[in-house]
């Protein structure tokens, strides 16, 4: 499995994320940043599935579940198994938010041919 930390892209896209979230009520279930506004910084294994590290995530600080990382908030942390990506919000100590839908940069997104 591996764990895959997005940062943002440069400043503009900073300020823009972080406009976009700034009335974001944090005890809602999910939240949808813009995939361009972050490019890959990081990428490490992970010994947790995302069920795992969501739960884990809960209970102590990101920066001890990935050691050596120093975490922003509004960065973006994908854990893959393999079959599934599943995406994290940063939102501060201890608050990780689900992402149901973020499209990274550089992953191509695969649709289906209707003939």
């Amino acid at each position: 499995m591996l764990c895959r930390i997005y940062g943002f892209a440069d400043e503009q896209s900073e300020y823009m994320e972080k406009l976009s979230i700034a009335n974001f009520d944090p005890n809602e279930p999910y939240i949808y940043p813009i995939g361009s506004h972050y490019t890959l910084r990081r990428e490490m294994p992970v010994s947790m599935n995302a069920r795992q590290f969501f739960q884990a995530a809960q209970e102590e600080p990101l920066e001890e579940l990935l050691s050596d990382l120093d975490m922003d908030f509004g960065e973006v942390v994908e854990i893959d198994d393999g079959l599934c990506p599943y995406y994290f919000y940063y939102f501060g100590f201890l608050k990780l938010i689900p992402i149901p839908i973020f499209h990274p940069p550089g992953k191509d997104i695969k649709t289906k041919e209707v003939h």
